[in-house]
């Protein structure tokens, strides 16, 4: 999905919610490709803003050798780039810079939050790229290897066995990424509930299933029921 805006007046806002966005592939033969599920652009003065909620996304991927931001990219050429993410899934993912993440550090107008997201087991490399960038992590949330910058929140984790499931149909309209009994994002996301971007309480995960059903929410689109 590329997203752009333009000029004073350009607004794009999106929000993906109990989504999965999977086996999706950017290339491209004369230029730098980029953002293997979402590319975000916005131009001198304009505003983009995605939400991204109670969603997967998984095995998305960029050309080599060069490719970047296998999940997502978001850069400015001088306007706003907002991105909230909340109870998601971002794993498997692959890119040869950024295998989840990459934001352009000569864009200081981007701003990517998340709480009780997992940022997981995404190609070989790192899950958000460059040094010089930075995301907010609002807690709870679950990483793997990260080279941009990161004030640890409350809850976070840092992890190497998942104990995930590869994606499938296990209940509900998107197929989803199952949180296995022995998982670490078991029952590790916020006690006081996980929330939407606008802080309205998620009470039920991607397939549909009732959050909370066995104590605390789980990090992630899914929850596991015993």
């Amino acid at each position: 999905v590329h997203m752009g805006a333009q000029g004073a007046a350009g607004v794009a806002v999106a929000r993906f919610d109990r989504c999965t966005l999977d086996d999706n592939q950017a290339s491209a033969e004369d230029a730098l490709a980029e953002g293997g599920a979402l590319s975000l652009l916005a131009s001198e003065e304009a505003r983009v803003d995605v939400q991204v909620v109670n969603s997967t996304l998984y095995d998305n991927a960029v050309g080599f050798p060069d490719g970047r931001g296998g999940a997502l990219v978001a850069r400015s050429a001088g306007g706003e780039v907002s991105v909230h993410v909340r109870s998601s899934t971002l794993v498997r993912n692959d890119a040869s810079l950024a295998e989840a993440i990459w934001l352009d550090p000569e864009s200081p107008s981007i701003l990517v939050d998340l709480t009780n997201t997992a940022v997981l087991d995404n190609g070989y490399g790192t899950d958000c790229d460059p040094s010089g960038t930075g995301i907010v992590s609002l807690g709870y949330n679950a990483f793997d290897d990260l080279e941009c910058a990161l004030s640890p929140a409350v809850g976070d984790l840092f992890l190497e066995d998942v104990a995930l499931e590869w994606l499938s149909d296990n209940g509900g309209p998107t197929p989803t990424c199952a949180v296995l009994v022995d998982s670490p994002l078991r029952n590790a996301g916020d006690p006081q509930g996980c929330t939407s971007a606008d802080s309205s309480p998620l009470t039920v995960d991607q397939r549909g299933e009732v959050r909370h059903a066995d104590g605390p929410c789980d990090i992630g689109a899914f929850e596991y029921t015993p």
